[in-house]
């Protein structure tokens, strides 16, 4: 998933941390198909830098049509039905949805089509490091949305997790692991009042000081 915590030499990678292996992007934000940087302090403006690491070395034959999150879904899982269960297994996994540029498979963004015209379609608050977000939902070459929905994006993000960690507690039960999984669920701060997020009953979000931050 997302590291974003160093990675100006191999000694801040996830393999010198003590990972035996990983697959993620370095960077604050980068697209779901095709994984260009999108938000980033290293490549700027630069959208054409692919920003995706799989244990010692770049991916470079990343699959544009492919989601991002799916990929990490599937090592997840792999990585699961592979372990010897005799030997304890610490698994971490830092997910890029409900997170900018708030992209989604169709399918899901279909689940909430009953908030299609809905009034919070922020674009400007929505963008990403001087991008314009707004259209670049779907896949490259499909047709782009008419209206930017922040708080729809968000609703399909959270929905599409969820079945993401449904789907990875099924595996651990198929192998007889979860009964012995301890599984901590939490988050580096809260949502973005302006992407499409609520905190409430707590106040304020992201980059805030109050509680809700």
């Amino acid at each position: 998933g997302k590291w974003d915590i160093g990675m100006a030499t191999h000694a801040h990678l996830p393999r010198s941390r003590g990972y035996s292996t990983s697959l993620g992007y370095f960077e604050k934000s980068n697209s779901q198909w095709g994984s260009k940087c999108i938000q980033c302090d290293v490549c700027g403006e630069d959208a054409n830098i692919t920003d995706l690491w799989d244990t010692d070395g770049p991916v470079t034959d990343v699959d544009e049509t492919e989601y991002q999150e799916f990929k990490f879904e599937q090592r997840i899982k792999d990585i699961i039905r592979k372990h010897d269960r005799s030997n304890p297994l610490f698994l971490f996994y830092a997910p890029h949805v409900a997170h900018c540029p708030l992209q989604v498979p169709q399918e899901y963004l279909d689940k909430f089509f009953f908030m299609a015209k809905e009034t919070d379609t922020v674009t400007e608050s929505c963008s990403t490091a001087g991008h314009d977000v707004k259209g670049i939902n779907t896949m490259p070459g499909k047709p782009q949305p008419e209206h930017w929905n922040c708080r729809r994006q968000y609703r399909a993000s959270v929905n599409l997790l969820d079945d993401i960690l449904k789907g990875i507690v099924d595996v651990l039960k198929k192998r007889d692991m979860w009964k012995d999984t301890l599984l901590v669920f939490t988050s580096d701060n809260g949502g973005p009042p302006n992407s499409g997020a609520t905190n409430f009953p707590l106040r304020g979000g992201k980059e805030m000081m109050w509680e809700g931050g």
